[in-house]
């Protein structure tokens, strides 16, 4: 809405100072207690890596979690890095409605995670992480079918739902299974490992988008991702996210 309004340098100026408002809150309001730390019996920082990639080989569940979400991630980027702006731009030419879709997503995913945390205890987490995986991808298909916008802003709040409940999922099994002292190393190798696909997505989005257009690609992205998160049904390691 800022930028139809006051246009996009001047919405720069506000986005930074929201971040330098945040950072200023943050400084002011936060308190770190102070902590005691142990002493690593180990001899330096590659004997620790090793040892938090020795955790990881003999940890299937995490590693198959860092896999799929490795996938998605790569299309998640292609979709949001790339893929979206360009649809934006060529089908609706406004970005009110990007900002429209992308805060629908967005509050969604607030939403999900509340009722996440409300009634969670309840749920299946592996029922959960794989349903709400697969529903994510409703956002592609609605986007490739050019259906009416009210339509994907509906399809864009269903998948942000859906997502909602899965970094919490994810997070809590970490937390978990990793010991404290070695949480930093696997936390580390985890996310990196879960971002490294992000430039490649958009990087290969931006070549396929200019030579096949947008429904064959989004069409693509949308099987990846459906076949990605439907596959996690047949892998029984996935299983232990129950236990």
């Amino acid at each position: 809405l800022l930028i139809a309004a006051i246009g996009t340098a001047n919405v720069l100026w506000i986005d930074a100072a929201s971040f330098a408002i945040s950072a200023a809150m943050v400084a002011i309001a936060v308190r770190v207690p102070r902590m005691i730390i142990q002493e690593s019996v180990e001899t330096g920082y590659f004997d620790q890596l090793r040892n938090g990639f020795r955790f990881l080989g003999g940890h299937q569940l995490i590693l198959m979690i860092v896999a799929i979400v490795m996938i998605t991630n790569f299309v998640d980027a292609a979709f949001g890095g790339v893929i979206l702006p360009v649809y934006a731009n060529r089908i609706w030419g406004s970005a009110v409605d990007l900002g429209l879709l992308i805060a629908a997503m967005g509050g969604g995913s607030v939403l999900g995670a509340i009722l996440f945390g409300a009634f969670g205890k309840r749920l299946s987490r592996f029922a959960t992480f794989v349903s709400m995986f697969m529903v994510v991808s409703v956002m592609y298909w609605a986007l490739a079918l050019f259906l009416p916008f009210p339509a994907i802003l509906a399809a864009a709040i269903i998948a942000g739902i859906a997502a909602g409940p899965l970094n919490p999922i994810i997070d809590a099994v970490l937390l978990e299974r990793i010991p404290a002292d070695m949480r930093g190393r696997i936390l580390g190798t985890v996310q990196a490992a879960a971002w490294l696909t992000m430039p490649l997505g958009m990087l290969v989005s931006g070549f396929l988008t200019e030579h096949f257009g947008l429904q064959p690609l989004l069409l693509a992205l949308g099987a990846i991702y459906l076949l990605t998160t439907a596959s996690a049904i047949f892998i029984p390691t996935l299983r232990e996210l129950d236990q």
